[in-house]
Parts: C-alpha cells; sequence; structure tokens
C-alpha cells in the first residue's frame, strides 16, 4: 500500500509502523505527515528544481528579508531544501524536496502568511531536529541561546535546516542530520546502521516542516560533551545537558531542567515515545 502526503496540497495523514494512515484535507498547523522508525536504507530524497514565489509575493519577499538583514546583520540567504511530498510504501519512505531559499522562509514562515496571501505556497524549508543517543542511554538536551532569533532560551535537542544542493538528485537526510549535529556539538562517532528517522511533523509557529532524525552514537553520554566548545555553531545553545532516554520519553526531563519547551522539543519527544519499547530495550 502506498500513501502519497502532497504538501502543496496540504493534505496530510499519519503512519504507523507500516500500516496505511487515512489521508484526509485538513490545514496543516501541528499536523504530523508520517511517524515510524525508518532506517537510513528506507529513506530516500531527492531534490528537484526551483521554488519561487509570483511577482507579488517576490516583492515582499525582498522587503521582508530586508528589514529581517537591518535587525540580523549577519543573517545568510542560504540555499535550503523545501519539503515537496511524502511517499510511504511498505516501510519505505520517499521524500521529495525543490530548492528554497532562507529568505522566502522568512518572508513565509509567520502563521498570517496564508491569511495575507491565500492562494500562495509557503517556502516550507525542511528542518531536522537531532535527538543524539549516547551507547549509555543518555540524550544531548539544550537550551536555545538566549539571544536566538527562535524560541530563546527554550529547551531543544539540537538541529537546523537541511541544506540545498546546487544540482538536483539525491539528498542525504542522515548526512545533513548528522553535520548539524557535529557544527553544534563537535566531533562525534555515529552509528548510522543504528539511527533512525522517526517522523515529520509540522511547526505551527514558524510554519515549516520538521523530521525527527535519531542519529546513535558510539560513545558514552558524557563523551558528547567534550568537544562542545569549540564546535562551529556551539553559540547557538545556551547550555547542554544530558538525560536519561526515560526521561524524555516520560516527560520529565522537562521538569529536570526547567521549561518552556519548543514546539520541536514536544514533537520529537512525542515520536520517541511511539518507539518507546524498542528503544528502552536496546538500552537496558
Amino acid at each position: 500500500m502506498v500513501d502519497l502526503i502532497n504538501v502543496e496540497n496540504l493534505r496530510w495523514n499519519e503512519h504507523r509502523g507500516g500500516t496505511r494512515g487515512s489521508t484526509m484535507p485538513t490545514d496543516t498547523r501541528s499536523k504530523l505527515l508520517t511517524s515510524g522508525a525508518f532506517r537510513p536504507d528506507q529513506v530516500t530524497a531527492n531534490v528537484f528544481g526551483a521554488f519561487s514565489f509570483p511577482d507579488q509575493i517576490e516583492k515582499y519577499r525582498q522587503e521582508t528579508w530586508n528589514r529581517f538583514q537591518d535587525s540580523h546583520p549577519k543573517a545568510f540567504d542560504g540555499s535550503l531544501v523545501r519539503l515537496h511530498s511524502v511517499i510511504v510504501s511498505d516501510g519505505h519512505i520517499d521524500l521529495r524536496f525543490q530548492r528554497t531559499a532562507f529568505s522566502a522562509y522568512v518572508a513565509s514562515r509567520d502563521p498570517g502568511f496564508e491569511g495575507r496571501f491565500p492562494n500562495a505556497s509557503r517556502a516550507d524549508p525542511m528542518g531536522i531536529t537531532i535527538v543524539a543517543l549516547s551507547n549509555d542511554g543518555h540524550v544531548l538536551v539544550t537550551k536555545r541561546a538566549l539571544d536566538a532569533e527562535q524560541n530563546p532560551g527554550a529547551l531543544y535537542f539540537v538541529g537546523g535546516y537541511a541544506d540545498a544542493q546546487d544540482e538536483d538528485g539525491p539528498i542525504d537526510l542522515f548526512a545533513e542530520a548528522e553535520r548539524e549535529l557535529r557544527e553544534e556539538t563537535g566531533e562525534v562517532e555515529v552509528d548510522r546502521s543504528a539511527s533512525l528517522l522517526l517522523g515529520i511533523g509540522y511547526d505551527p509557529h514558524y510554519c515549516h516542516p520538521e523530521a525527527t532524525v535519531m542519529l546513535v552514537l558510539n560513545i558514552p553520554g558524557h563523551e558528547m560533551l567534550r568537544h562542545v566548545g569549540k564546535a562551529k555553531d556551539a553559540r547557538e545553545a545556551h547550555s547542554f545537558h544530558l538525560v536519561t532516554l526515560e526521561s524524555v520519553v516520560d516527560d520529565s526531563a522537562v521538569k529536570e531542567l526547567g521549561g518552556p519547551a519548543t514546539w520541536s522539543f514536544c514533537q520529537s519527544s512525542a515520536l520517541l515515545r511511539k518507539v518507546a519499547p524498542l528503544l528502552l530495550g536496546n538500552c537496558g
């Protein structure tokens, strides 16, 4: 059986454990596209073509970006991948992307964008939240930098956006997750074969799809913190914390560390709970 989730038409569904989900037209906000436990060999992703706004919105994009740069002079208009569609079939997930730009995301991420431009599509860059799981059952949790542009001081894991290539072709979502983890924490040893794509949801606050990727590391928890100070993007976090996988699954980590928690943290924690018996069995 095949589930086709066409993001362009705003048709979303929930997929659990290889069972076909129901497809229904609905609002994108706070919805789960798909969930499961997809190994790297069960995930394919390809980029085809570029997304662009019509002229009216293109002018708005440039004006919005200029204002954003005035308040964030170091902002870089990088090339990102935009989620176009998802196909889930017999335990395999196929992702289709287009190229977009960070400035297009800034222009279309506000929840009021659809009201202002009712016939337009958002930039919808693919965010990635990484749940870094050590070989002794600990998970890396961060508190966002106090001057972060989004969710300052709130609980998060680690993550960013999937970068676009110049040419059409395949993209490795797990490699993108590893890159983000290294940029924020330094050198780590990832067991790719044990890592999983846990699902894709839609952030209703900053309006873009987001994948949760669990990267299993070949090191104990305390080793994850060894190179943090030298990491390229370490300043994106105010602080780094190690918590047990169990505390994330049962929500006690939020109480232990003190909230608030980002939408991404809550969404990824919920996806972890779906596969908790498998994960906790392996950690035990």
